[in-house]
């Protein structure tokens, strides 16, 4: 047949040595099988199986062979090699742990083509630290170097509630008191906006007492709703006393000690009410009210009550109400802001590459996810890097682990899978880079005496479902309104009535926006040292450049304590900040707003380093140590604790990235916080739009005008996003279109006489191409086909195919627009080679063998306008 056989022996580094052809491998047949529910294609002698016999009475160098069985034992390394001029080697390896011998006549093994797919198969679950200096195999290897993300501050919707719990009947008078602030809805449901409180009594004659929240992070679009407000207010007087009362209801905020000394401008008065102790009964009806509060900034409060000021007219006696009020419930809602924070990562395709080297040693070809392809810009971090823990507390860094399943299992995201190509490599692609309409080979010795065809299975469904694996809904502590996620689980349903198969896509890596920012704000307030549940949760964000340095506004509570000695000024948190996660780094700029006492500009310095501390040029995560720059006094008579607002700059080198929120969308509806709402283009129904759309095509090709249906959306299902001009609903039913296969599947294809460099070359195209293959019916029809499965014999030259049919649409294209002429915007022709019969046209190729089934004229578009008329259609073919 050709070939020449060679042993390689490398564990010594000996070399090739040509031998005769191995027992067994007359028999052997040539595998091609693609994995089941996924793409990738492996390749094997006789399915992994194949077993060759070494004898001392053929030239197959037994004495080194069994040398190696004795010193290296199942550690091996020797390859088999088949080569024949002017084709690729086909490389095999021996596979030791399965050999037996009687140590003197012969040697038998299995042999395993492709064995680097064999070392990725056995480490697909073996974790990787991407921070170890050493591969799997304990070679060395670069570990990878984490770069900042900027993660800016998702706001989110909360909600706090009180209720009112029976009537509060009241008594008051001016013994003991003039001023009375009443509020009887004091029992708290919810308490959902940070800072939510609940007054110490129902009746106080300290307003202060009537707060009802104090903010801990910054607010905006805050709705106070007031239900049954309603009351009856009896003046009456005691031993001869006179006087008035002023009576209101008040919802007062801001940055005030007591609703005594609120501005005008930042208070709403809803009832207001002069009474004198002679007048009649005042009573007013259970109304609803609403206010409205543009924002509040940390430290600022709220109280709301109704108040009594009493003047008492008389030295003698005392004036009094009776009475009862109530405000059945309150609920506040409010676009919580939390501190923006800075997480190391590492970018997805440096990811890939670092856990293919270290489990393989080889190298990985991923277009789509590299520089310029789709998926570049999508970055990893887990729970640790949110909290910047990284070191163990003996100084070593905290392991950042991932395998090549978690991988696997997360790109079912973007309907991607991995296989070895024919250059080694590992190749990582979508479904339309597995099936390309490219012709990788052609046969026309077709055998169908045995061939079946059947409906597909993968596309004999009538469900669809989709899922992240972790989202914060699914969480037992749910954040408030992660109803809003759109980065959960959608279900759909087919019109297909005879089949009750469904579709599962389940995605391991978190996209959640609400579940990274709820870990994000847990991270900024939690010591590194406490360990989280999603500490090793791995999240991936969808990143953009950051332009230019960033400066940020904030305001927290903080003690301020100055040290004479060293001129230096010391912020503390007493654990609602961490100034490590903010960014701030030591000498940079920060600044203490006016009116505080230590207004001026600082230099951020180090901190002495404390037990545990790893890193020398990284600010505490509690206290910040600056150094005055600017002109001014201070002093210790500035020390103390209080609200302070200050300014910090992050230079575009300590944050290279930021997390891409709403750029190039020109709409967004139905989602709250849409502006600063991480990863919306990963959104549940555009990953369906964007990387399912064929195979949901293909399912539904029997009601191809009809809808498909989403039975079940969690959550977000109304949301609304357009983005590069197109306009999707989460759980909108739409027609799916552009279908790569038809739901048609073929057995037992049987291609007769082909010679052995024939189907390596087929091989080898199938692997970088990932082509279709072209042959002729009895009907004398096209068929095209992905295969499945393919065995060649070596005896028999028969090449035995299992394959998906490939979609061949009842219309065609032909343009001239370029050199070439394209047909369908895939085949590439110099010259067409044509005929009309029975009004269809019929191309094919030099063989004159059928390019494509015949297509009526009219559904031909010539530089993409049609013809009716065949007379000129036949005109037109003629100039082509």
């Amino acid at each position: 047949m050709g070939e020449l056989f060679y042993l390689d022996f490398k564990n010594d580094s000996s070399g090739e040595f040509l031998i005769d052809e191995p027992i067994g491998y007359a028999d052997i047949d040539f595998n091609l099988h693609q994995k089941d529910k996924a793409y990738g294609r492996d390749i094997s002698f006789s399915g992994g199986e194949a077993q060759f016999t070494f004898t001392n009475y053929r030239n197959h160098y037994l004495d080194k062979l069994l040398y190696f069985n004795h010193f290296y034992g199942f550690e091996s390394k020797v390859d088999l090699i088949i080569r024949q001029t002017g084709y690729d080697d086909v490389v095999a390896e021996l596979d030791f742990a399965s050999a037996t011998s009687d140590d003197f006549e012969y040697f038998k093994c299995k042999v395993i083509q492709q064995s680097s797919l064999q070392i990725i198969k056995r480490r697909k679950s073996v974790k990787i630290d991407l921070f170890s200096d050493k591969d799997v195999d304990g070679n060395p290897i670069a570990p990878l170097v984490p770069e900042n993300i900027l993660l800016l501050s998702k706001p989110m919707y909360q909600v706090s509630t009180w209720e009112q719990l029976g009537q509060y009947d009241l008594r008051l008078e001016t013994k003991g008191g003039r001023i009375y602030t009443i509020n009887p809805a004091g029992n708290m449901i919810k308490s959902d906006i940070d800072g939510s409180k609940t007054p110490f009594e129902i009746n106080s004659n300290n307003g202060y007492n009537m707060q009802y929240l104090v903010a801990t992070t910054n607010l905006k679009k805050i709705t106070i709703k007031l239900n049954g407000c309603s009351g009856l207010l009896q003046p009456d007087s005691d031993n001869g006393g006179k006087g008035t009362f002023s009576f209101s209801l008040e919802v007062g905020y801001g940055d005030f000690l007591d609703p005594s000394n609120i501005s005008s401008d930042n208070k709403k008065i809803l009832i207001s009410k002069r009474l004198d102790a002679r007048d009649n009964d005042f009573s007013f009806p259970s109304t609803d009210y609403v206010i409205t509060i543009d924002s509040l900034k940390r430290g600022q409060k709220v109280w709301i009550y109704y108040a009594f000021v009493m003047n008492e007219a008389s030295m003698f006696g005392r004036i009094e109400c009776f009475g009862n009020l109530n405000i059945k419930s309150i609920e506040m809602t409010a676009e919580s802001s939390f501190y923006n924070s800075v997480t190391p990562s590492f970018r997805l395709i440096d990811v890939m590459k670092q856990v293919i080297k270290s489990s393989s040693g080889l190298t990985i070809s991923a277009p789509r996810f590299d520089i310029g392809g789709e998926f570049y810009d999508n970055r990893l971090f887990n729970g640790n890097f949110l909290r910047n823990a990284l070191y163990n507390t003996n100084g070593t860094k905290k392991p950042f682990y991932i395998s090549l399943e978690d991988i696997e299992k997360s790109i079912t995201e973007m309907n991607a899978d991995y296989e070895i190509d024919a250059d080694g490599n590992i190749f990582f692609g979508t479904e339309q880079d597995f099936y390309k309409s490219t012709e990788s080979g052609f046969f026309d010795n077709i055998q169908f005496s045995q061939m079946t065809k059947t409906f597909n299975p993968r596309f004999s469904v009538n469900e669809f479902h989709y899922k992240y694996k972790n989202f914060q809904s699914l969480k037992e502590n749910e954040e408030v309104n992660s109803a809003d996620n759109i980065h959960g689980e959608s279900k759909y349903v087919f019109t297909n009535k005879m089949v009750e198969n469904k579709k599962e896509i389940n995605i391991e890596w978190t996209r959640d926006a609400f579940l990274i920012e709820s870990n994000r704000r847990k991270a900024i307030t939690v010591s590194k040292d406490t360990a989280s549940q999603d500490d090793d949760t791995l999240f991936a964000i969808d990143t953009i450049n950051t332009i230019g340095d960033r400066s940020f506004v904030e305001t927290s509570f903080l003690q301020h304590s100055f040290d004479p000695v060293a001129g230096k000024l010391t912020l503390r948190s007493d654990g609602e900040i961490n100034f490590n996660l903010l960014g701030i780094a030591v000498g940079t700029v920060f600044n203490i707003s006016a009116p505080d006492k230590n207004a001026g500009n600082y230099l951020v310095q180090a901190n002495a380093k404390s037990s545990g501390s790893l890193v020398d040029d990284i600010v505490a995560s509690s206290s910040l140590l600056l150094l005055r720059y600017s002109t001014g006094f201070i002093n210790i008579n500035n020390n103390g604790e209080r609200s302070t607002k200050y300014t910090y700059i992050l230079s575009n080198s300590v944050i290279p990235y930021t997390n891409y929120t709403n750029q190039g969308f020109t709409a967004i509806s139905n989602l709250n916080a849409n502006t600063e709402y991480s990863n919306l283009r990963y959104s549940v129904r555009r990953n369906i739009n964007n990387y399912y759309q064929s195979y949901l095509a293909t399912c539904n090709l029997y009601h191809k005008d009809i809808s498909i249906k989403n039975t079940w959306y969690k959550n977000n299902g109304e949301c609304i996003t357009t983005y590069n001009g197109l306009t999707l609903k989460e759980n909108e039913e739409f027609i799916p279109s552009n279908p790569i296969l038809s739901p048609f599947m073929y057995d037992n294809i049987v291609f007769a006489n082909v010679e052995f460099t024939d189907f390596i070359s087929l091989q080898n195209s199938i692997r970088s191409d990932r082509g279709y293959i072209r042959t002729i019916d009895n009907n004398n029809r096209v068929i095209k086909i992905y295969p499945i499965n393919m065995k060649y014999e070596i005896l028999s030259k028969e090449l035995t195919i299992k394959a998906e049919e490939k979609y061949e649409p009842k219309t065609m294209t032909i343009s001239t627009a370029n050199q070439f002429i394209l047909i369908n915007n895939e085949t590439y022709v110099q010259k067409i080679d044509w005929e009309l019969r029975d009004n269809k046209l019929f191309i094919y190729d030099k063989r004159r063998q059928l390019l494509y089934n015949g297509v009526f004229f009219n559904n031909v578009a010539i530089n993409d306008s049609l013809t009716e008329n065949i007379v000129e259609f036949e005109s037109r073919m003629n100039l082509i």
